[in-house]
C-alpha cells in the first residue's frame, strides 16, 4: 500500500520543464539600455527571418538579409509604428514566423523594441553587407555564456540536460544514478552496475591523462561528462533518434557527443561481441579525444585509439578481437597506411584498419600511440606525426605493422 501511495504521489508531482531550466541557466547577457545591432538584433534576424526573407527568397517582398533592407520595415524611435515588430507580436497579420516555426520569445521582443526605441542604431561594418559578415551569432554567444558558468552551475546544467534526454526517450526500465568527480552515470541496468560504470570510466580517464601530459589534472571535464547506458537496445536506438537525430547502424552500440551544453555518451548494454567495461572504456576515450585540443582528432584516429584503450581495459573484448581480425585480412589483401590516413576506403574497412594500426603502435609503445594522436591532431600531417612520435618513416611503420599483424594473426 505504501509503495502504491508513493507511486501515486510521484505521478501527481508537476512535470519539470527541463528545456526552460536549461534556457534560464544559459542566459545570453543583453544590455537593454544599449542594444547592439550586431550582437543582439542581427543574430535573431539571421536565425529566424533570413531563411525565408532574403534576396534569393524574398517572401512577402521582404528581404531581411542586410541592415538596409530590414530597416525598411521599422520606424526608428517608434516601436509602435514598426511593421516588423507588429508582425512578430501578432498585432498585424500574418503573424510571423509562420507555419509553427520558432515563436518570438518575450526576450526577443524586448530586444527589438528597445533597439528601435533607441533609434535603431547600426554598429556593424556596412549597412548593405550580409548580416553574417559582422554579426556575433547566437551559438557563439551561447558557448561563451556556458564557458563562463561556475563549476556548480555547470554541473546543474549537465544534470538538467541529462534528465531532459531521459524524458525524451522514456526508457522502459527504472533509471539508476551514480556520480563520480568527472562522470554522471544514468542507467537502466541494476544499481550495482551504475557504480561499476562510474568506476570504470574514472579508471579509463586516470589512464588517459598521463598519456597526454595531463597527469596533474584531477578533473578533465568542466562540469560532468554524462554516461547513459540502456539495458535494452531499443531504448538506446530511441535515444539516438530522439536526442541526436540519427539511427545507429546495426553494428553500432554507442556514441559520444561533446557539445557546449553537455558532453555525454550513450550506449546499449544489449550487445553481442563486446564487454561492458570495454564499451565504457572505448566511449569514454572517444569523448576524451573529442574534447582534447578542441576536438581536432579525425574520426579514424578517435575510433582506432579508443579501441586500443578498450583492449587495454578488457584484453579479451570480443569486439576488439573481431576488429583486429578484420584488419589482418585487409592488410593481407593489400591495404596500407595510406588507405587509413587518406580515408579513401569505406568506413567498414577504415574502422578495423585504424583499430589494427593503433593496437600495433600500442604493442610497441603506449606513449608513442598517444604522441601520434597529439601530433597528428594538432598538425593534420600524418608523416610529421610518424617522424615526431615514432621516429620512423611511413615505409618503416608499414613494414612493422605488417610483420606484427602476420605474427599475431590479427590477435594480441
Amino acid at each position: 500500500m505504501a509503495a502504491a501511495e508513493k507511486a501515486k504521489a510521484e505521478a501527481n508531482q508537476p512535470k519539470r520543464d527541463y528545456a526552460s531550466e536549461i534556457k534560464s541557466m544559459v542566459k545570453i547577457p543583453v544590455d537593454l539600455n544599449n542594444v547592439s545591432f550586431k550582437k543582439d538584433v542581427a543574430p535573431i534576424i539571421q536565425n529566424v527571418c533570413v531563411r525565408y526573407h532574403s534576396t534569393a527568397r524574398p517572401q512577402g517582398k521582404f528581404d531581411a538579409s542586410t541592415y538596409d533592407k530590414f530597416a525598411e520595415m521599422i520606424t526608428p524611435g517608434k516601436p509602435e509604428d514598426s511593421h516588423v515588430l507588429k508582425l512578430v507580436t501578432g498585432k498585424a497579420e500574418p503573424r510571423m514566423p509562420r507555419g509553427g516555426q520558432t515563436r518570438f520569445s518575450k526576450e526577443w521582443v524586448d530586444i527589438w523594441t528597445n533597439w528601435i526605441k533607441q533609434g535603431a542604431k547600426f554598429d556593424g561594418t556596412s549597412k548593405s553587407a550580409p548580416l553574417t559578415a559582422y554579426m556575433i551569432d547566437l551559438e557563439a554567444q551561447r558557448r561563451s555564456a556556458i564557458a563562463a558558468l561556475p563549476e556548480a552551475d555547470l554541473e546543474k546544467l549537465h544534470r538538467a540536460a541529462a534528465e531532459r534526454q531521459l524524458v525524451m526517450v522514456k526508457p522502459t526500465k527504472k533509471v539508476n544514478r551514480y556520480e563520480t568527480p568527472n562522470f554522471l552515470v544514468m542507467t537502466t541496468l541494476p544499481e550495482s552496475d551504475a557504480e561499476f560504470i562510474g568506476v570504470a570510466a574514472e579508471a579509463t580517464l586516470e589512464d588517459l591523462l598521463p598519456k597526454f601530459g595531463l597527469k596533474d589534472k584531477k578533473k578533465f571535464w568542466k562540469g560532468k561528462f554524462g554516461i547513459t547506458v540502456f539495458a535494452d537496445r531499443l531504448d538506446y536506438t530511441s535515444f539516438a533518434q530522439l536526442v541526436d537525430n540519427y539511427t545507429p547502424e546495426q553494428y553500432e552500440f554507442g556514441h559520444a557527443r561533446v557539445t557546449p551544453e553537455y558532453p555525454y555518451l550513450a550506449m546499449s548494454a544489449d550487445f553481442d561481441g563486446a564487454t561492458l567495461d570495454g564499451m565504457v572504456a572505448q566511449l569514454t576515450a572517444e569523448g576524451f579525444l573529442r574534447q582534447l585540443d578542441g576536438g581536432k582528432a579525425p574520426p579514424w584516429v578517435v575510433y582506432g585509439y579508443s579501441n586500443l584503450i578498450a583492449g587495454n581495459v578488457s584484453p579479451k573484448d570480443p569486439h576488439v578481437t573481431m576488429q583486429l581480425s578484420a584488419s589482418a585480412r585487409l592488410l593481407a589483401s593489400g591495404r596500407t597506411f595510406m588507405n587509413v590516413c587518406g580515408e579513401n576506403v569505406p568506413w567498414v574497412e577504415l574502422a578495423p584498419l585504424s583499430t589494427g594500426f593503433f593496437h600495433f603502435l600500442g604493442s610497441t609503445n603506449q606513449k608513442a600511440a598517444a604522441d601520434f594522436v597529439k601530433v597528428y591532431s594538432r598538425t593534420g600531417d600524418w608523416k610529421k606525426a610518424m617522424g615526431d612520435a615514432l621516429g620512423a618513416t611511413p615505409a618503416d611503420v608499414q613494414r612493422g605493422w605488417n610483420s606484427w599483424t602476420a605474427a599475431k594473426g590479427g590477435k594480441r
